[in-house]
C-alpha cells in the first residue's frame, strides 16, 4: 500500500528585508501620496481643508464598504479582505481577525470588499465548492449584498442631515441687499430693503430660492415675485430673466444682505484688491494689513470730521449682520476723503486709515458716453419727455439686437439761482448766461452729486 505523500503548507513569497526593500514594494503608493502633496504645494492650498476632505470621503467609502461586509456576514458569505483605499495597506494600518483582512490602502479613492466567488474569483474551483461562495448564495441575497453600500450611503444622508438641522442650519432672508444696475428687477424698481414674499409657487422663500427658479425658467418667460416695499405695501413682479455674454446663467439682479466681513480667500490670495488704497492701509495699533475674515465694525461718517469713527448698528433686515448699507452710505459721504474703517479681528479692534481713490486717466485718451441701456420702469426718466415737445416720445433705451439704438446723453443742464450751468461732451456755441463745462462720462455722475450737494444751489432743477 502506498504512503500519502505529505502536505505541505503553500510557499509564501519572502518579504523584501530593509528599507530598501519596503519602498521597493511600496513604491506607487508612495509615488500617488507625493504627487497629491506636490499638488498641494504648488496650487498653495491650505492642508487643512485638503485634510478634512480626505477624511469625509473616506467616511464615506468606509459607510459603502461596510454595508457590503455587513450585508455578506448576515448572508454568510467568505469574505476575504476588507479595505478601505487602494493599494498596498499603510504601515501599522492592517490586521488579520478570524477569516479576514481587515486594511487602509495608501489611494483613499475607493475601497472594495473581497469575498469568494465574486469578481476575479468567481470562474474558481473553490468558488465553485464553497458553499459560502458569493455565487452559490440565492439570488436575493445576492441582491442584498451589491445594494447594500448604496442603501448605507442613504442612511449616512439621513443621520447627517438630522444631525445638522438639530442644531440649526443658517438661511438667507428674502430680502433684497442690492439690485443691479440695469437689471430687470432694477428696471421694475426694486430696491434695497425690499422683502420678498413669494417666489413663483414658493410661499416662504429663502434668498437661496431665487437662483433655481429663475434658472429654470423658460427662455422669455417671466417669474412672479411678490414684494413687499419699505412702505409696507405688496406688488406683484413678473421679472423676465436676463443672460447677458459675460454671465454664467440667467439673473434678475437681485443681490443679498452684504456681510461686512472680508472673504477668506486662498493662502497667498489678499483679502483686498491688489494695488488699491486698501491694500496699501495698515493698522494703526500693529501696522498689519488688512485679513481675510476681519469683520468692520465702525468707519468715518462725518465729512467735516474726518477722524470720528461710529460704530455701524445692526441690520434691521437680518438682525445678525452689521448694516451694510451704512457702511456704503459712510463710504458715499466720505469720498474724496480720508477714511478710517475699523474692524474687529479675534476680538481686537484695528482701525485702518484709507486714502480715496480717484478715476484714473489713460494720456491722451477721452472716453464717449455710451447708449441708454436701461431705466426704472416708475422713475422720473420714463416719464421725462422733449423740452418744448410735450406728447413725444420720451427716452428710447438700447436694445443689444439692434445696433446704434438707443439715445445718447450729449449735454445735462442744471440751473440754481439765475445761473445755469451745462455739462456738455463737445463744446457748443456760446448762450449768454450758460455756462458750459466738458464732462468726463466716469465723473459725471460725482460731479452733479457734488453740484446738487452745494447748498448754494437749492431750489435747483435738471434737464439733459
Amino acid at each position: 500500500m502506498d504512503k500519502p505523500e505529505p502536505v505541505t503548507a503553500p510557499e509564501t513569497p519572502a518579504r523584501p528585508a530593509g528599507f530598501g526593500g519596503w519602498l521597493a514594494a511600496n513604491l506607487m503608493p508612495l509615488a500617488f501620496v507625493a504627487a497629491v502633496v506636490g499638488v498641494i504645494i504648488w496650487r498653495d492650498l491650505d492642508v487643512v481643508p485638503v485634510a478634512l476632505a480626505v477624511l469625509g470621503l473616506g467616511l464615506v467609502i468606509f459607510i459603502h464598504e461596510l454595508g457590503h461586509f455587513l450585508a455578506a456576514k448576515f448572508c454568510d458569505v467568505h469574505v476575504e479582505t476588507f479595505s478601505i483605499g487602494f493599494g498596498k495597506a499603510i504601515p501599522g494600518l492592517q490586521f488579520r481577525r478570524g477569516e479576514t483582512l481587515y486594511k487602509v490602502g495608501w489611494i483613499p479613492l475607493g475601497g472594495y470588499v473581497k469575498m469568494v466567488g465574486e469578481g476575479e474569483n468567481a470562474d474558481t474551483e473553490e468558488a465553485d465548492e464553497d458553499p459560502r461562495s458569493f455565487k452559490n448564495k440565492p439570488v436575493w441575497q445576492r441582491m442584498v449584498i451589491i445594494s447594500a453600500g448604496v442603501v448605507m450611503n442613504l442612511i449616512l444622508g439621513c443621520v447627517c442631515f438630522m444631525v445638522a438641522y438639530s442644531h440649526g442650519v443658517e438661511e438667507t432672508p428674502a430680502v433684497v441687499g442690492g439690485v443691479a444696475v440695469g437689471s430687470p428687477a432694477w428696471q421694475e424698481g426694486v430696491t434695497a430693503d425690499t422683502r420678498i414674499v413669494q417666489i413663483d409657487t414658493i410661499t416662504r422663500p429663502t434668498f437661496d430660492d431665487i437662483r433655481p427658479t429663475v434658472m429654470s425658467a423658460a427662455k422669455g418667460q417671466g417669474v412672479l415675485f411678490r414684494v413687499r416695499d419699505r412702505d409696507g405695501s405688496e406688488r406683484d413682479l413678473s421679472l423676465v430673466p436676463r443672460k447677458n455674454p459675460d454671465d454664467l446663467y440667467p439673473t434678475v439682479g437681485i443681490l443679498p444682505v452684504e456681510q461686512l466681513m472680508l472673504q477668506k480667500g486662498r493662502k497667498g490670495v489678499p483679502a483686498v484688491r491688489k494695488n488699491s488704497p486698501a491694500a496699501k492701509a495698515r493698522a494703526t495699533q500693529d501696522g498689519s494689513e488688512f485679513q481675510g475674515g476681519d469683520k468692520v465694525i465702525a468707519s468715518s461718517f462725518d465729512p467735516t470730521n474726518p477722524g470720528a469713527v461710529k460704530p455701524i448698528g445692526p441690520d434691521a433686515r437680518d438682525p445678525a449682520k452689521l448694516d451694510a448699507s451704512e457702511f456704503l452710505r459712510n463710504q458715499h459721504r466720505m469720498r474724496g476723503q480720508r477714511m478710517t474703517v475699523r474692524v474687529d479681528r479675534g476680538g481686537t479692534p484695528l482701525d485702518f486709515p484709507v486714502d480715496p481713490a480717484f478715476t484714473r486717466h489713460l494720456p491722451g485718451v477721452r472716453f464717449q458716453m455710451g447708449r441708454l441701456a436701461a431705466m426704472r420702469g416708475t422713475g422720473p426718466a420714463a416719464r421725462a419727455i422733449p423740452v418744448g415737445a410735450p406728447g413725444e416720445q420720451g427716452l428710447e433705451m438700447a436694445q443689444l439686437e439692434v445696433p446704434g439704438s438707443g439715445d445718447r446723453i450729449i449735454a445735462t443742464e442744471v440751473s440754481a439761482n439765475g445761473h445755469t450751468l451745462r455739462y456738455v461732451e463737445e463744446s457748443d456755441k456760446e448762450v449768454p448766461g450758460v455756462e458750459q463745462v466738458r464732462f468726463d462720462p466716469l465723473k459725471l455722475g460725482y460731479d452733479l452729486e457734488k453740484w446738487f450737494e452745494d447748498p448754494k444751489n437749492a431750489g435747483s432743477r435738471t434737464s439733459g
